[in-house]
């Protein structure tokens, strides 16, 4: 079985995630989850201690919106708005580097 590294399509910097579609949020998690978060972590914030635990927020964060999204668009307003304050909550610990 081939393994397919995903974490090419992440640029070094703060990702606006907020500014994507849910197609882009989930590639976002693909990218950032096992087996690579450690090398999302170095292309995204090298050199930056807690890196990994950013990006596993920021992954938190992005996985929540999608659910958010979902939500949404089935009509369940109160509980997309339990994963937004999720959201919220997980932007809230990032780091200033990782804020967008």
């Amino acid at each position: 079985m081939t393994v397919v590294d995903h974490t090419a399509s992440l640029e070094p910097g703060p990702v606006n995630l907020d500014g994507m579609d849910q197609s882009e949020l989930e590639a976002f998690v693909k990218a950032t989850g096992d087996p690579w978060p450690e090398r999302a972590a170095e292309r995204m914030f090298p050199g930056e201690p807690d890196g990994m635990r950013t990006v596993r927020w920021l992954q938190q964060y992005a996985s929540n919106k999608v659910r958010a999204m979902g939500c949404r668009e089935r009509g369940e307003i109160e509980l997309a708005l339990k994963y937004e304050i999720y959201c919220q909550r997980y932007y809230n610990e990032l780091p200033e580097y990782a804020r967008w």
